[in-house]
């Protein structure tokens, strides 16, 4: 759960007044805060169960920590409240351990003030150190420790390398492990002190966690069954083997997944997700005999996710109808099933349109995409947007060109989708742009398309020159067989200001795309007009198709 931590430092000359609160703060620490006396029980009743973590008075500086959840402010009301207890100054640092970002404001009178006029408070070393943490001072912190300052601190009952692991100090955290820092006081949190030090990283990443799983007293049998441990120790193999040749820890137990707070599958079963089936990891793990072994029980969301991401042992949709699960189940939100999914993520690789294919056979309802909109946005968009191809060729190493099993798989996913009712003659709008110009600094021109899709795939998407062109028969062809109208008025705009409509890259087509489109006129009558302006064998055949139909 996340939460906000706010560490309170009040400056006041009524030293009375700062005892009484302090007495206060003091008698809250463990106790629940419904429980707590005035004032605190007025100040903080609008907070999310909040806890006093600790409270200390040196001379007439009074600090205290709070935590409460993340959502929680300190108001207006609050801070004159505290002002009127005794806090003639107030520095209010607040940290949240999500994103493991801090805040420091400072108040005069209820008012806002700087940093340098606020009075230099009396702190302990300990608490002087953890305000480089709140304050991301990293370096200063380095500083400190290298001039002598224990690494060893505790805040909050809180050990300061703990502390630092979560406001990400990575250079702070080099120089306590440097200053052989006793990582025994993290005990309590080991498996969040591992899950840190594997986010992150650096040349000092595998000593660390060496060292913290090799103290005495470490429960290596609970910590070998932890996710955020295990994840972090899979990236290092040397470690790992180490790990799962201790006393009592077995490489096929089911681990323990923090952040669901339940029994998961073991550590083989998870090798995607946890370590992407690094060769080296496997290695080790089939060393020791392991095993894949999947959760007592999962979820259809669960079985359903593991089959769109590819993970190991995952089933195929065949299977999943056969054990009962529903291909219909929501995967996310409460009306996107797998497949719709799929193509909503949809980045371009052949697996993921073989899937969706694979779906659709199996049984999978296309009615969230029976809506013109959604399926102009979630189906066609996907399909038909050149980015993505690109970008994956990259990735692989090959020519940006698009495959014949991409091309194959496009269709066939079409094909399926018409034949289950979506509709080929839908209204669409789209706002094409020029990939070739993306990364010029000047905005990027935009050629703006309403009609039907069969007009959208002849006269922009697959225009010649396309890079899609290779889908513009076969895809025209069926949609023609499903009742696409080739004398369907069109609208194609150059230089559109419009920005209505669903965005979408195409590349190679740019200057056809720009030529214009007469008033009215449908794709035919358009493609009629170019042909006699310029041949191209592939128009010719598109031509006589869309004749014999019209």
């Amino acid at each position: 759960m996340s939460a906000n931590t706010f560490t309170l430092t009040c400056v006041g000359a009524d030293a009375g007044a700062l005892s009484n609160l302090h007495a206060h703060l003091q008698a809250a620490i463990g106790v629940a805060s419904g429980a707590w006396a005035e004032p605190l029980n007025g100040l903080f009743a609008d907070w999310d169960q909040p806890s006093v973590l600790s409270a200390s008075l040196r001379g007439t500086t009074l600090r205290c920590s709070i935590d409460t959840s993340a959502h929680d402010a300190l108001e207006k009301a609050q801070i004159m409240a505290l002002h009127a207890a005794g806090a003639e100054y107030l520095r209010v640092q607040v940290f949240n351990s999500q994103v493991g970002e801090s805040q420091t404001l400072h108040y005069h009178g209820g008012k806002r003030i700087t940093a340098k006029a606020f009075p230099k408070p009396t702190l302990s070393e300990a608490d002087r150190l953890y305000e480089l943490v709140l304050e991301s001072k990293d370096g200063a912190l380095v500083k400190e420790i290298k001039a002598g300052a224990s690494p060893d601190a505790m805040v909050n009952g809180v050990p300061l390398f703990m502390q630092a692991l979560r406001g990400g100090m990575e250079k702070s955290l080099r120089a306590m492990f440097d200053a052989r820092v006793d990582l025994a006081p993290c005990l309590p949190w080991a498996a969040e002190a591992a899950q840190q030090i594997g986010q992150l990283g650096g040349s000092r990443s595998e000593a660390m966690l060496a060292a913290l799983l090799a103290l005495p007293g470490a429960d290596l049998v609970a910590l070998s069954r932890s996710v955020w441990v295990m994840r972090a120790v899979c990236a290092h193999p040397r470690l790992l083997q180490w790990l799962l040749v201790q006393e009592g820890v077995d490489v096929n137990a089911r681990l323990y997944e923090e952040d669901s707070a339940q029994e998961i599958g073991s550590l083989l079963f998870h090798s995607v997700e946890l370590f992407e089936d690094q060769p080296k990891v496997l290695a080790v793990l089939r060393a020791r005999g392991a095993r894949s072994v999947p959760p007592v029980q999962m979820s259809d969301v669960v079985r359903l996710d593991r089959m769109r991401y590819r993970y190991r042992d995952a089933e195929t949709p065949a299977q999943l109808v056969a054990a009962g699960v529903g291909l219909d189940t929501s995967v996310w939100r409460e009306d996107y099933p797998a497949v719709r999914m799929l193509l909503r993520n949809y980045q371009g690789a052949l697996q993921d349109l073989r899937l969706v294919e694979d779906l659709l056979d199996a049984g999978a309802s296309i009615a969230g995409w029976l809506t013109p909109e959604v399926a102009q946005e979630e189906v066609l968009a996907a399909l038909l947007e050149w980015y993505w191809y690109e970008h994956i060729a990259a990735q692989e190493g090959r020519p940006a060109t698009l495959d014949g099993q991409r091309a194959d798989a496009i269709i066939g996913i079409f094909r399926r989708l018409l034949q289950l009712g979506l509709n080929a003659d839908a209204p669409v709008v789209f706002s094409a742009r020029n990939l070739a110009a993306k990364d010029e600094a000047y905005a990027t021109p935009r050629v703006r398309y309403e009609g039907n899709l069969l007009g959208a795939v002849a006269g922009l998407l697959c225009a010649r020159g396309s890079e899609l062109r290779g889908l513009c028969l076969p895809l025209l062809e069926l949609l023609l067989a499903h009742g696409a109208d080739p004398r369907a008025p069109c609208r194609r705009v150059a230089d559109h200001l419009d920005l209505g409509g669903t965005s979408i890259w195409v590349r190679g087509a740019w200057p056809e795309i720009n030529l214009p489109w007469p008033e009215g006129a449908s794709a035919l009558d358009y493609l009629v007009l170019r042909q006699a302006q310029g041949p191209d064998a592939v128009d010719a055949v598109v031509i006589t198709a869309l004749q014999a139909r019209g």
